[in-house]
């Protein structure tokens, strides 16, 4: 009996637990991959040092035309088929718990095989650093595109510290 109810509880919960999980995005706000045959280049992100102690900068893009990218952190490393032209960007960069996000235009080439890479600059001063993103052909090394100064969000690092708070009723 005992085990039929802990059973039942535990039913119940993952039940209520599941519920809980972020809704999928509707298919028109997710990036779809060019159709067979048509002319495409292809982008991927990159993992560097930034020269700290056990410190990775993790690049990829998040967004095309507006399109998010699924799973793109994860899939970084990977290629992303782009058609052909000129197609608006959205990189992003993680670096422990911070990251940066720019928007950039890049203008691609069937054929052409680009990397996104991002550098963090640090500053002695009280603004934080900022994060410049490129975008290279892997091939002649040339840049495409570059965004400096892009601006640096979340933690900087330092562990949020959540403090539960009572307030009385009168």
């Amino acid at each position: 009996m005992y085990r039929l109810l802990v059973f039942s509880f535990l039913a119940v919960v993952i039940e209520a637990l599941a519920g809980c999980a972020a809704p999928e995005l509707p298919a028109k706000y997710i990036y779809q991959a060019p159709p067979a045959g048509s002319a495409v280049a292809s982008i991927r992100g990159s993992k560097t040092r930034d020269g700290t102690f056990c410190c990775e900068i993790s690049t990829y893009v998040y967004s095309v035309d507006g399109k998010i990218v699924k799973d793109s952190a994860s899939n970084a490393l990977f290629p992303l088929p782009l058609e052909a032209g000129t197609k608006t960007l959205m990189l992003r960069a993680d670096r422990r718990s911070i990251h940066s996000m720019v928007s950039m235009d890049v203008s691609t080439m069937a054929g052409q095989q680009l990397v996104a890479k991002a550098q963090w600059v640090e500053s002695t001063g009280d603004e934080g650093g900022h994060c410049d993103f490129t975008v290279l052909d892997m091939i002649s090394g040339r840049e495409i595109a570059t965004v400096k100064d892009g601006r640096i969000e979340g933690t900087g690092g330092q562990p949020q510290l959540l403090v539960p708070v009572f307030v009385p009723r009168k």
